[in-house]
C-alpha cells in the first residue's frame, strides 16, 4: 500500500523551500527527508493493515507497537489496547500518525489481545506507561520541553542518564538493583500538608535558604527535591528509614543533596544536604555510594 500523493509532496516541498533563504540547504533537506520517511513508514503500516483485513476470517488482528524514539501519549493509548484491531474501520484513530511517529503495525494470530507480539513489548505495561504520560500531560506548570523530558525518562525505565541503582542489605552489603524502577519526580506527588511535612521542611529547608512558612516557599522546596530526584547520579534502595514502618525507601544522591522517597507509599519523605557525622544511617549510605568504583 502507498500513501504517496504527488500533490501533497509538492505542497510540502514548496512550503519548506522558504527555509532555503533563511536557514540554508540543510534545513530544507532535513524537512523534506522527514516527510519522505513518514510516507515510507505509513506505507509499511498500511500494508499490514490491508493484509490483516484480507485475513480477518482466519483470525488475524493487528496491534500498534511503539518503538520509543517519538512515542507520545496518544500512541501509548492505542498500543496499550493490544491486538484488538482487524480493520481500519475498527481503529478509526489509526488515521492519526503524528509527525515523526515511529509506531509500527504488527499482525497477530494469537487470539489474545495482550499477547507479547514483539519481545519486551507488553500491552499491560504500555497501559501503565500511558497513565504516567497522561498524568504528566495534565500536570500544570510544566513546559512542553519539561513534559517531554519526563516522558523520555519514563521510556528509559525511569532512570536518569548514568544513574546507578543499588540495594543496601541488612548485612551492610550492597547489590545491584538496576532492574528495579526508581520513581521519577512526576510519579511521586508533593507531600500532603501535615505535621511530618512541616517538621521535615522546617528542619531542612533552611539549608537551602528557604523559610518554609509560606506556600510559595514549600513549593520551592518541592521543586528542589524534584530536581534532586530526577538528576540524581545514584539511588539506594533501603529498608528501615526512620519513621517509615520498615518500608522500602529510595534514597537519591546528587552532589551533596539527598532526597528520600517512600516507594511503597509513593510519598516524599525529606530533602537535606549531607553533612559528615550528622547521621550514622545516611553516613553509611553515603560512604557505600561514594566508594563505588563507577562513581
Amino acid at each position: 500500500m502507498t500513501v504517496y500523493e504527488p500533490g501533497s509532496v509538492d505542497d510540502v516541498a514548496r512550503y519548506q523551500a522558504k527555509k532555503l533563504a533563511k536557514e540554508g540547504d540543510a534545513a530544507f533537506a532535513r524537512a523534506c527527508g522527514e516527510f519522505a520517511r513518514n510516507d515510507a513508514f505509513r506505507s509499511l503500516n498500511e500494508t499490514i493493515i490491508a493484509n490483516v483485513g484480507r485475513d480477518r476470517d482466519e483470525g488475524a488482528m493487528f496491534a500498534r507497537v511503539p518503538t520509543g524514539a517519538e512515542t507520545c501519549t496518544f500512541c501509548l493509548m492505542l498500543a496499550s489496547r493490544g491486538a484488538v484491531y482487524h480493520s481500519r474501520k475498527t481503529a478509526g484513530e489509526w488515521g492519526r500518525f503524528h509527525r515523526g511517529c515511529d509506531c509500527k503495525v504488527v499482525p497477530s494470530f494469537e487470539g489474545d489481545p495482550d499477547a507479547e507480539l514483539v519481545q519486551g513489548v507488553k500491552p499491560r505495561e504500555l497501559y501503565a506507561r500511558y497513565k504516567q504520560f497522561k498524568e504528566i500531560d495534565e500536570t500544570e506548570g510544566l513546559s512542553s520541553a519539561e513534559k517531554d523530558e519526563l516522558k523520555r525518562k519514563i521510556l528509559d525505565g525511569g532512570k536518569a542518564s548514568g544513574r546507578s541503582v543499588i540495594r543496601m542489605l541488612k548485612s551492610g552489603e550492597i547489590e545491584d538493583a538496576s532492574d528495579v524502577h526508581a520513581p521519577t519526580s512526576s510519579e511521586v506527588p508533593n507531600w500532603l500538608s501535615g505535621t511530618n511535612r512541616n517538621r521535615h521542611a522546617k528542619r531542612h529547608a533552611a539549608e537551602y535558604g528557604i523559610d518554609c512558612r509560606s506556600r510559595g516557599a514549600q513549593e520551592e522546596y518541592n521543586d528542589i527535591m524534584s530536581e534532586v530526584i530526577d538528576a540524581a547520579d545514584s539511588v539506594v534502595l533501603f529498608d528501615g528509614i526512620g519513621g517509615q514502618n520498615g518500608q522500602m525507601c529510595a534514597v537519591y544522591f546528587r552532589d551533596t543533596d539527598i532526597a528520600v522517597v517512600n516507594i511503597e507509599e509513593n510519598i516524599r519523605v525529606t530533602l537535606f544536604k549531607y553533612e559528615k557525622g550528622r547521621s550514622n544511617r545516611y553516613g553509611a549510605l553515603w560512604d557505600k555510594v561514594r566508594e563505588r568504583p563507577d562513581r
